[in-house]
């Protein structure tokens, strides 16, 4: 009998053990990936206005007719006439979406 005890004692005390010990590792490693100073980072400023790049006629009409909906600047409102991408793939005559 007193065999039996000791053989439940020891594994539990293997148990509990490799618990704590991976309760603390997992803990550690939290605490260390939440400890970071990236939020001194300057944000990025763009010093260009995007819409400079965009050459075709019909792309610029469609982003100059964009309008504020709501007047907060959440909700906006876009004739949406040229996508160069949507006409690729009408092209290529794909039938499926997979």
């Amino acid at each position: 009998m007193r065999k039996n005890n000791e053989f439940f004692r020891t594994k539990f005390l293997r148990l509990s053990t490799c618990f704590l010990v991976s309760v603390a590792s997992v803990s550690s490693l939290l605490l260390s990936a939440s400890c970071s100073d990236d939020d001194n980072v300057p944000p990025d400023v763009t010093k260009k206005n995007p819409t400079t790049f965009i050459k075709d006629a019909e792309k610029v009409a469609m982003l100059r007719s964009m309008k504020d909906v709501d007047g907060s600047g959440r909700l906006y409102e876009i004739n949406y006439t040229a996508d160069y991408k949507l006409d690729d793939v009408l092209k290529s005559g794909f039938t499926e979406t997979n």
